[in-house]
């Protein structure tokens, strides 16, 4: 049985990411994001010695790429149909076809023989909630960070942006 390594060690505290030892991020944050590293650690072990799928083709067997929301609620496979190994999803704030997501959707196709393509989104999603200016200036004031080429693409109106 193959046995992998799916996840890298990452912590997330105060919004910004660190990689190897959550020690070093000090007092309760260092604690709690320790604890959720250890639990995705250890999730991880498991799944990896009971891991099946790795002699799955590479190339999805539906010929099917989705772009779908990020949104936690939603679970792409289980809505459309799919299992291990049937499509590619790709998810991102809004199931926006970004640039990042067209260069997948243009590896899938060209390299992995994707024929089809959806663009899944959702009512009661958080990229309608907020003003893109409002967030950056947020962003930048607790990051002390230029935002200016930050872009989040918040939408008013669902419908419209999916046939956008």
């Amino acid at each position: 049985m193959e046995r992998r390594e799916l996840l890298k060690w990452g912590a997330v505290a105060g919004g910004t990411i660190f990689f190897g030892d959550a020690s070093r991020l000090g007092g309760s944050t260092a604690s709690a994001a320790g604890k959720m590293l250890e639990q995705c650690l250890k999730a991880n072990q498991q799944y990896a010695a009971t891991f099946k799928e790795g002699k799955l083709p590479l190339p999805p067997a539906k010929k099917l790429a989705a772009v779908a929301c990020m949104d936690a609620r939603l679970m792409v496979d289980q809505f459309l149909g799919l299992k291990n190994g049937d499509a590619h999803v790709i998810r991102n704030a809004g199931g926006l076809v970004t640039d990042d997501a067209m260069r997948s959707l243009v590896i899938s196709y060209h390299l992995l023989g994707t024929r089809e393509f959806f663009v899944v989104q959702h009512t009661d999603c958080g990229m309608l909630t907020f003003e893109e200016d409002a967030v950056k200036k947020q962003i930048a004031k607790a990051t002390n960070s230029d935002t200016s080429a930050l872009r989040l693409y918040p939408f008013k109106n669902l419908e419209e942006n999916v046939k956008a």
